[in-house]
């Protein structure tokens, strides 16, 4: 029985670009879930998707409500219309050549070997110049980003939807770790590439070290404050070393970066301050940006 893959991408405010970033994965799949989170319907992006692909459910949810709840209802979908697996894509994100056939031909094989798989996801190739070079074909991962991945809607129904909560950022790492708390495994195909755009990413040096600066603004450092505390603390006992990793990232790294790296320094600080206020306090969802570091 051959396998049934449904795809989603989940929008926000796109521009056209979004079209030729879908034709990148659609001939490989059979059915396409557009979930738009943006407060204003784009009419021309959604005649545009209308006209392109003919299997398609196109939901407008007049408000944006988070990348977790936009993923939900896709996987809702999915699961009404019986497929196996998802593909969750960000509207940003391209799959190389036929890079995604390779790596649901490969499904077969991982499964066989790793027995159960709840993700399996692409090398993000997120600069040119930051291409690891990895010799094995596949790789057990503890984390992965959403965009590019196959998750399996058999473990889905098993580890529950996607934390809500956390409205945008670790949405992805919760999950995994999720996903390993019930013994699923996260397995990476390194012989597929997935173009994927992570803030104003940027390779800088610091004594020969080479670093990744994202570049996020104030808004996306208030939330991967504020949720990695949260992630790292409601999964302590699946993976204690995140949660070191997140203590150190938050109170150590990510400030010593923004100094020395990025722009808009005070607000940033001052965002990463107030998430790790609202996490110390219980706040979580969506929150408003009106004055920014206000407690």
């Amino acid at each position: 029985m051959s396998i049934k893959i449904a795809a989603c991408v989940v929008l926000y405010n796109p521009s056209l670009e979004v079209i030729a970033n879908i034709q990148s994965y659609y001939p490989f799949v059979n059915y396409l879930i557009a979930v738009d989170n943006s407060e204003q319907k784009n009419e021309t992006i959604e005649q545009a998707l209308q006209s392109r692909f003919n299997n398609l459910a196109y939901k407008f949810l007049n408000a944006n409500l988070g990348i977790a709840a936009a993923l939900n209802i896709a996987c809702s979908i999915a699961i009404e219309n019986k497929f196996d697996w998802i593909l969750t894509m960000d509207q940003d994100s391209s799959f190389v050549g036929n890079d995604l056939s390779k790596m649901i031909t490969d499904i077969d094989t991982i499964e066989a070997q790793y027995k159960k798989v709840g993700i399996i996801t692409p090398y993000h190739v997120l600069a040119e110049d930051y291409i690891e070079d990895l010799k094995q074909d596949f790789t057990v991962r503890k984390i992965a980003m959403t965009s590019g991945n196959l998750l399996n809607l058999k473990a889905y129904l098993v580890a529950g939807a996607f934390e809500e909560k956390l409205f945008m950022d670790f949405v992805d790492y919760e999950y995994c770790l999720r996903l390993r708390k019930y013994n699923y495994t996260i397995i990476q195909d390194n012989k597929v590439r997935l173009k994927h755009s992570l803030g104003n990413f940027r390779i800088r040096y610091f004594f020969g070290q080479k670093l990744g600066i994202s570049n996020h603004n104030y808004q996306r450092r208030y939330y991967m404050t504020r949720n990695s505390l949260m992630v790292g603390t409601r999964h302590y006992m699946v993976d204690k070393k995140f949660f070191y990793n997140v203590l150190l990232n938050n109170l150590v790294l990510d400030p010593f970066l923004i100094l020395f790296y990025e722009d808009n320094k005070l607000a940033k600080i001052k965002s990463i301050w107030k998430g790790v206020v609202h996490f110390l306090v219980g706040k979580s969802g969506k929150i408003g940006f009106s004055k920014v570091g206000n407690i």
